[in-house]
């Protein structure tokens, strides 16, 4: 879909949309989310949010506003960014610098949502009336635990 074809949409789309839209959006992009953030740290995802948003504004501005979920899980396979040897091997085959893998490694999930949350909450480009909360899934128990409970800059 171009930009072209988005804007279209954008502008064709009803309050109702909207709604439904903002429901919607915490699932779908909480996946998207960790793949944006480990490969392009969160600037792609920064900028969904702050469209979604736009969208909102434009189209709903009473709202609903929606919540963005930060999402980590326990045994996350970005631990083994801690590994030196890999890490460095990691980082010359995708031409990235070693230090920025370093702290991509996710070695405590509830401190690194702490952290992810605060970057979505107090980014620019997101609007002051967007939520964001924090959430650890553990892949062993299959149960979620809020970690940040949602909340605004408003």
């Amino acid at each position: 879909m171009s930009e072209i074809d988005l804007l279209t949409l954008a502008r064709s789309t009803t309050e109702n949309q909207i709604s439904l839209f903002t429901q919607v959006i915490t699932i779908t992009f909480a996946m998207i989310v960790g793949i944006y953030y480990f490969l392009h740290q969160a600037r792609t995802a920064m900028k969904v949010f702050a469209y979604a948003a736009y969208l909102v504004e434009s189209k709903a501005p009473e709202g609903p506003w929606f919540e963005v979920a930060v999402i980590h899980h326990t045994d996350c396979g970005s631990t083994l960014l801690a590994d030196d040897e890999l890490r460095h091997g990691f980082a010359q085959r995708i031409g990235a610098d070693e230090r920025t893998l370093t702290d991509t490694a996710v070695l405590d999930p509830e401190r690194t949502v702490r952290t992810d949350v605060d970057r979505v909450l107090w980014a620019q480009e997101i609007p002051a009336d967007v939520r964001v909360s924090g959430h650890v899934y553990d892949v062993s128990t299959g149960l979620v635990t809020t970690v940040v409970d949602a909340k605004s800059r408003k």
